[in-house]
C-alpha cells in the first residue's frame, strides 16, 4: 500500500469503524469474516473511502495473522509497510485493515488486549507487568469487561487500578458486545473515565461457527488522519491524543441470543 494518489486522497481525517476485540476461532473462515465484518460496519468502496480495523486478541498457541491467505473470497490479504498490519482489499475497493494482537490471561485471573504486536507474551505474568511489556513493545493494554469476570477479587484489582489515572496513554478498558442489550452500562468502566481512562469497544466473538457474523458488529469509531502504510501506529495515535471515550457503533445482544451464548459457553466450559 505504497500509492501516492491513494495517499493523497487519504489526507483529511475520517471516521474509521474499530471492532477491537476479534477473535479468529477453529472453523472461521477469512472471507466470511471479512464480509461479515463489512457488511457490520456498513463499508464501501472507493479506496479512498472511510476504512474498517479489525484488532486481533489471538491466545497462547494460536496464530491466525502470521498465516492469512492472500485471497480470501472477493478479498485480496496484503502486508502493509508496519509488520503488525495488513490490509484486506476487496474487488470494489473497501479496505479493512487486519492488527495482530494477543489476550494475556493475567496471574490474577486477568484478560488483557494487547493490540498491535505480534510478539508472544506468556501467561500467568502479574497484570502491571503484562501492560508495561505492552506499553514498553509501544502497543496498546486494554482490559476488557466481560459478563462475570470483574466480581470478587478481580472486580477488586480493577477498581484499584481504575481509581487512578492510566500511567501510560496506551492503557484503556473496553466494552463488549456480548453485553445484555437494555441493561446499564458497566458501573466501573463509567467511574473509571471520570479518572481519565478511555474506554474502547470490541465484539468478541464466541468460539462457534456462527459468530463469524458477529465479527465487526460492535466496536467504535475512531476519527484520524491514515496513514495506509502504517495503519495501526495512526488508530495508536489517535487513541493515545483522545482526551475521553470515543462513540461505541452497533447493538448489544437481544435476550435470547444473550441467554443461547451464555448457556453454550457454559456446557463448553464443561466439556473442554
Amino acid at each position: 500500500m505504497n500509492n501516492n494518489s491513494l495517499a493523497e486522497s487519504c489526507s483529511s481525517p475520517q471516521i474509521h469503524k474499530v471492532d477491537g476485540h476479534v477473535h479468529l476461532h477453529p472453523g472461521f473462515d477469512t472471507a466470511r469474516v471479512l464480509d461479515s465484518a463489512r457488511r457490520n460496519m456498513g463499508l464501501s468502496g472507493p479506496p479512498e473511502g472511510s476504512a474498517g480495523f479489525l484488532l486481533l486478541t489471538e491466545t497462547a498457541g494460536t496464530d491466525r495473522f502470521s498465516s492469512l491467505p492472500n485471497r480470501a473470497g472477493i478479498w485480496s490479504v496484503e502486508p502493509c509497510a508496519e509488520p503488525v498490519s495488513r490490509v484486506a482489499c476487496s474487488r470494489d475497493g473497501c479496505r479493512l485493515f487486519i492488527i495482530a494482537g494477543r489476550q494475556i490471561v493475567t496471574a490474577e485471573g486477568l484478560e488483557v488486549l494487547v493490540h498491535g504486536t505480534t510478539e508472544t507474551i506468556a501467561d500467568g505474568l502479574p497484570l502491571r507487568d503484562v501492560m508495561a511489556v505492552a506499553d514498553g513493545l509501544a502497543a496498546l493494554a486494554v482490559l476488557p469487561w466481560g459478563v462475570g469476570k470483574w466480581v470478587g477479587e478481580r472486580g477488586r484489582i480493577i477498581r484499584s487500578l481504575a481509581a487512578a489515572a492510566p500511567v501510560s496513554a496506551r492503557f484503556c478498558l473496553a466494552d463488549t458486545g456480548v453485553r445484555l442489550k437494555g441493561t446499564p452500562r458497566p458501573k466501573a468502566l463509567t467511574e473509571a473515565e471520570t479518572n481519565g481512562w478511555r474506554v474502547l469497544a470490541g465484539s468478541d466473538p464466541l468460539p462457534f461457527p456462527t459468530q463469524t457474523s458477529a465479527v465487526g458488529r460492535f466496536g467504535f469509531a475512531a476519527e484520524f488522519l491514515l496513514d495506509p502504510d502504517h495503519p495501526f501506529r495512526s488508530l495508536e495515535r489517535w487513541v493515545r491524543s483522545c482526551g475521553r471515550s470515543p462513540a461505541c457503533y452497533g447493538p448489544l445482544q437481544g435476550l435470547i441470543g444473550f441467554l443461547v451464548l451464555q448457556t453454550f459457553m457454559q456446557v463448553r466450559k464443561r466439556l473442554v
